[in-house]
Formats: structure tokens, C-alpha cells, sequence
């Protein structure tokens, strides 16, 4: 059984296996994988450790079961990453349950999108090489297998409604549209005429009792200043006496 499941790409540990067989008896290798489908690979698997891969870094070896992580939309604004008017570019963390990879979807592989959960299984088919530590992935080298892991559903379902939350507090904490310099002032005296009731109308007239003793202390001291000036105008100009007619 346990060769006909790493044929299959599932290199599944001994208590992997245990965990899957629970709770049923004598189940075909078909049964165990369904029931691996909806289980944390990473819980189940221990990777592919074949002696002919190991210590390659410039490639994958399949067939070999992975699981999606995380799904990001990098060519798009990270707070925007689901909108349909973005380019498309998924990049997707993987695991084989012991080691992680980076994956990239360089053509659109049915069933995977920004909507697909964490959790879904793929099958990496025959030799994958990575470009700069990562697979470009696309239908010839990749199929979709499913899955439904709920712990790991319920966090992503959890952490895109606080994204969402955070986004509208974003656009509600927004700052106030520019107004052009001048303007800002009417729009002051409009919104305190708009003012009504009692409170309204008390306020008003505090303001414009303030305004009026502004207006008289600033007058008094460009008087002051006037004649502070005037003081000075005796001086003389030329460089002779003026006689007298």
C-alpha cells in the first residue's frame, strides 16, 4: 500500500498513515486518499525523500503531492489583491508537509484563484524545475486535486473579513478633500450661519463679540503706531535753511 501511494505522489509517515486509516477498516488506497485530501499535509507527510532528488534545489520531482498555503495576487496592490480590474499574477506558497516552496501561476490552471482556500492539494506531475527557487506552474505540470481542511478554512475565512474591516477603516480614516486656499474661510462662516437653536445662535454671537474686540485692539495699535510715526516727521529734507516770505 504504501508503494502504491507514493506512485500516487503521497509519502505519507507512518503516523500520517495511522491518522488516515482511523476509524476505518481495511480501506483501499483510493479511501485514503480522500480522506488525506481533507486532512493538513503537513500533519500527514514527510515529502518526497527520494535518494535521486535529494539535494536538488533546481528541481521537483513528481509525481508529489503539495498543499496551498497562501495565495497572493502580486501584481495587484496588496489591499486590493481580489479586484477584478488588477493584472494577475498568483504567486502560491506550498508544502509537500516538510518542505516549502514558492509557486507561480504562469498560465490560469482551472480552480485556482485568489477564492481557492488554503488546503487544496495539487499534483506536481513528472520533473518541475525551479527558476530562481520557484515552480512556474501552469496545466501541463500541475492538477487541481481539491480538499477541504476546516482549521485551515476558518483561518482564512476569518483573516479576509478583518483584510476587509482594516480596508474600511482605511477609507473611512481618509483625509479631508483639499480646499483651495481662500475658500476655506466662507466655508467656515457658511457652516457656523448653518447652525441652529439656542446653542447655535450663543455661540455665533461669542464669536462675533471676539471678532470686534480683535478688530478694536487691532485698530488702537495701528493708531498708535500712526502717530508713533508722525513723531518723526520733523526731519528736514535738502541741505539748506528755508527762508522765510
Amino acid at each position: 500500500m504504501d508503494a502504491q501511494l507514493k506512485s500516487k505522489g503521497w509519502f505519507l509517515t507512518n503516523e500520517g498513515l495511522d491518522l488516515c486509516k482511523e476509524g476505518l477498516v481495511n480501506p483501499s488506497v483510493d479511501t485514503l486518499i480522500q480522506r488525506a485530501l481533507d486532512l493538513d499535509l503537513r500533519l500527514l507527510s514527510s515529502g518526497n525523500h527520494d535518494e535521486a532528488n535529494k539535494g536538488k534545489t533546481d528541481a521537483v520531482q513528481g509525481p508529489l503531492i503539495v498543499q496551498i498555503q497562501k495565495i497572493r495576487n502580486v501584481a495587484a496592490p496588496k489591499l486590493n489583491e481580489e479586484s477584478n480590474y488588477a493584472p494577475k499574477l498568483l504567486r502560491i506558497q506550498l508544502t509537500d508537509g516538510n518542505t516549502a516552496y514558492s509557486g507561480l501561476l504562469l498560465h490560469t490552471i482551472p480552480k485556482i484563484d485568489m477564492n481557492t482556500a488554503p488546503g487544496t492539494k495539487l499534483l506536481i506531475k513528472g520533473r518541475l524545475l525551479l527558476k530562481q527557487g520557484l515552480m512556474l506552474l501552469d496545466q501541463n505540470n500541475t492538477k487541481v486535486l481539491g480538499g477541504h481542511v476546516d482549521e485551515m478554512v476558518e483561518r482564512w475565512k476569518l483573516a479576509k473579513k478583518l483584510s476587509q474591516f482594516t480596508r474600511a477603516i482605511k477609507v473611512e480614516g481618509a483625509p479631508p478633500p483639499w480646499v483651495p486656499f481662500g475658500q476655506r474661510k466662507n466655508m467656515a462662516a457658511s457652516h457656523r450661519n448653518d447652525h441652529s437653536g439656542k446653542g447655535g445662535k450663543k455661540s455665533l454671537e461669542t464669536n462675533q463679540k471676539d471678532l470686534t474686540e480683535t478688530d478694536k485692539a487691532f485698530e488702537e495699535q495701528r493708531k498708535a503706531a500712526i502717530q508713533e510715526v508722525g513723531k518723526h516727521q520733523s526731519k528736514k529734507f535738502g541741505g539748506g535753511k528755508s527762508s522765510a516770505v
